[in-house]
């Protein structure tokens, strides 16, 4: 998975991760925030590496489908950027003065 990849889940997680199981929250903090592996996700919280693989896969997904109906990591990086714009045309006018 690219870091780009990665970097946008950690940012719908932090959006939507209220919205998770406590077991799918686990599985997520441990893969991509504290770096374990499947093999280590597996033996830390007793389940099969298929079951981490699968569940890490369904927490995509959700995350995924999340921000594809309420779209507030969207609608944030749209507002960011319109800000900028616009501070970016307030220093050329103050510059014109």
């Amino acid at each position: 998975m690219k870091i780009v990849d990665r970097i946008y889940l950690s940012k719908l997680f932090e959006i939507y991760g209220l919205l998770l199981t406590d077991k799918q929250t686990k599985i997520f903090m441990l893969y991509y925030y504290e770096d374990y592996s499947i093999n280590e996700i597996s033996s830390k919280l007793n389940i099969t590496k298929n079951g981490v693989y699968n569940a890490l896969e369904t927490i995509k997904d959700k995350l995924l489908k999340y921000e594809k109906k309420i779209n507030v990591f969207e609608n944030y990086n749209y507002n960011v950027q319109l800000l900028e714009k616009k501070q970016i045309d307030l220093k050329i006018i103050k510059k014109l003065k």
